[in-house]
């Protein structure tokens, strides 16, 4: 993280979010389900129709191997979206880092005083048992509004920003 933002000589990270857990064990489990489908047809068809696949075996193994790879791709692009996606809260700022592909990246900053409002958006039981949400930032500057994504105890980052904003309000 250091090639890209650069901290302030007094300033300090207060909080650090990613993504909550659950939200990558449900893509991850997405791709799991997906990548058993072929293997699963293959099987069937020739469970109630046997024979009927032999002679395309080659073909049909080899489309499945490059449905998996594509699949890969696809879940290595969900891992580092997953895994780059950053929310940084220092003392004097908040700092989001987007990552929007392989070689993609944005990086958003607002100062604490510019912040209007902060607020909590959990949405069903499992939101609420896992205790993840999104916490939505409203500021007076041209980026209107900054949006934590599903990141775990989401009232407490809204506390200890409504916090930090007083401070230097």
């Amino acid at each position: 993280m250091k090639n890209i933002l650069t901290l302030g000589k007094d300033e300090k990270i207060i909080l650090r979010r990613r993504k909550h857990w659950f939200y990558f064990l449900g893509g991850f489990s997405g791709f799991f389900f997906a990548s058993l489908v072929p293997p699963t047809l293959y099987f069937a068809a020739e469970y109630f129709q046997p024979g009927i696949v032999s002679p395309f075996a080659a073909e049909i193994w080899s489309f499945v191997f490059l449905f998996w790879a594509g699949l890969l791709s696809f879940f290595l692009k969900f891992w580092v979206d997953y895994y780059l996606d950053l929310w940084l809260v220092t003392n004097q700022r908040i700092i989001n880092v987007e990552q929007r592909g392989f070689f993609s990246r944005e990086v958003s900053v607002c100062n604490l005083s510019r912040i209007q409002d902060v607020s909590v958006e959990v949405n069903g039981p499992l939101q609420t048992l896992m205790d993840f949400g999104d916490v939505h930032v409203q500021t007076a500057g041209e980026a209107r509004e900054f949006l934590f994504h599903q990141v775990p105890r989401p009232r407490e980052v809204q506390e200890k920003i409504i916090e930090l904003n007083r401070q230097t309000g």
